[in-house]
């Protein structure tokens, strides 16, 4: 589910499912970045994954964001951040624990 509050109105929405849209997760990273929130990787409840979706918050829609380079292994439990128009993912476990670090810059995308 996806749940949008609204901090003028103090009222809390659901977003309606969509047809393209990332699978259920948890403890995966959501990075804001100009009008769109960002997620990256975590659980499905089977697997580690690694995906990356965009939700662009005007169109309210999900895409999936196509990245060049290599990409952080499928991991969940990492950290994420957003500083100068990039997107930093550190760490994680990944079946091992992890201490790398990549960047994704938002203009290059």
């Amino acid at each position: 589910d996806f749940h949008k509050y609204d901090f003028e109105k103090h009222h809390w929405s659901q977003i309606r499912a969509q047809p393209v849209q990332p699978s259920a997760r948890d403890r995966h990273v959501a990075v804001p970045h100009k009008s769109s929130i960002y997620i990256f990787g975590g659980y499905d409840g089977s697997n580690r994954i690694n995906d990356f979706w965009e939700y662009d918050t005007e169109e309210e829609g999900w895409s999936i964001v196509t990245a060049h380079g290599n990409a952080p292994t499928p991991r969940h439990s990492h950290s994420g951040v957003e500083y100068k128009g990039s997107m930093y993912i550190f760490a994680g476990y990944d079946g091992n624990y992890r201490h790398d670090l990549h960047e994704f810059n938002f203009q290059q995308k």
